[in-house]
This record gives C-alpha cells, sequence and structure tokens, in this order.
C-alpha cells in the first residue's frame, strides 16, 4: 500500500505560484482597491481579478467589476503603457513603483485614457498605482524591451 507524503514547501509553493499564475492570465488583470472615508483613514481594502466590465453577482456586499472599470495595457509593454477608466478621471495621482518600492514615473490623470511613455524604463515588473481623492487602485504590469 502506497502512503502519501506532503510535498516539501518548496514544491508546495511552486505548484502554488504556478496556479496563481495561470489564474491571473486567464483573467484580464487583478487590482488592489482601497477605499478611504472623509478624514482620508483607509477603511476598506479589496482584492479582485477579472473583465472590469462585467459585473457579477446580486450580492450588495460582493465585489462589483463596475466599481473597478480600469484596465492597463499592453501587458507586457515596450513603449507606451496606456490606463483607461470607465469613470472620468480629476487629477488623479498616477505612480509606477519598482519592484524595490521606489517611484520610477509620477504624473496627474485626468480624462478616460490616459498614456504612460515606459520606454526609459528598464525591463521587469512594475506596479502601477492610481489614487483618486477616495479610493486607490493598485495592478502589476511587465515592460519588456
Amino acid at each position: 500500500m502506497r502512503t502519501h507524503r506532503p510535498l516539501p514547501i518548496r514544491a508546495t509553493l511552486l505548484c502554488f505560484s504556478v496556479l496563481m499564475g495561470a489564474v491571473a492570465m486567464a483573467q484580464n488583470h487583478c487590482w488592489v482597491k482601497y477605499t478611504y472615508d472623509a478624514a482620508g483613514n483607509r477603511v476598506q481594502r479589496y482584492w479582485w481579478c477579472g473583465d472590469p466590465t462585467v459585473v457579477y453577482g446580486n450580492d450588495p456586499k460582493s465585489l462589483m467589476a463596475s466599481d473597478f472599470g480600469l484596465r492597463v495595457y499592453p501587458n507586457p509593454a515596450s513603449q507606451n503603457v496606456q490606463v483607461s477608466s470607465a469613470q472620468e478621471l480629476t487629477d488623479a495621482e498616477l505612480d509606477i513603483l519598482d519592484n524595490q518600492g521606489r517611484s520610477v514615473h509620477a504624473q496627474r490623470a485626468t480624462g478616460t485614457l490616459v498614456d504612460i511613455d515606459v520606454s526609459q524604463l528598464s525591463s521587469g515588473r512594475y506596479t502601477l498605482r492610481l489614487r483618486t481623492e477616495r479610493e486607490e487602485y493598485t495592478t502589476s504590469f511587465s515592460v519588456a524591451h
């Protein structure tokens, strides 16, 4: 009779990483959304992956995709990245952070489409952070030259 031996920690983490990568690739984007109160205190944090134009579920407590309405493309990028928003942005803060959390690009975003020149960035993975007056969104994208 065979006995089942658990996978070593490294193998388990590798399997989980591969699985999460496959899930992320199957979706359009994954976002973290933060919501702030009137005093500027962070009050909620959501993880969300999927097509931001599709609304899932009827439960008012469930996260609605229409809340996110943001897309970053192309991914990976070589020259420019575009951020499109379903809602009009008004003087939002847009930052690109490297893998060590340092800001490598910052600008203000207004409108529904923002074009960002990433041609001067090194190849690698970056975090895009978009903050409006009451909400903050983060996602990641890659630059490949």
